[in-house]
């Protein structure tokens, strides 16, 4: 019988294993949040690059229609330069 109890481990050495144990998960388990963080403020800062980006987006879509609203007022103010020239010289301004 004494061989028997020599060979059970000794239930605080199975506590100490136990603790070890915790630690270690309670370490992979810090690793994995702080993973985590790291990825939720990755995702962030994509976020806020898509935003930036759509902004842009609509800036470069509104810029053609600027362009061509630009060129008719350059077409108009030449045409009303032009008709009023005109009338100038009609009227002896000129």
């Amino acid at each position: 019988m004494s061989t028997a109890l020599q060979q059970k481990p000794c239930p605080c050495r199975t506590v100490i294993e136990l603790q070890a144990g915790l630690q270690e998960h309670e370490r992979e388990l810090a690793r994995g949040s702080t993973s985590f963080a790291l990825l939720k403020n990755g995702m962030e800062d994509i976020k806020a690059d898509l935003i930036e980006i759509k902004k842009d987006v609509k800036t470069m879509q509104q810029k053609p229609g600027r362009q061509w609203e630009s060129v008719m007022q350059m077409l108009i103010n030449t045409g009303l330069a032009i008709l009023m020239a005109f009338m100038a010289a009609k009227l002896g301004l000129v």
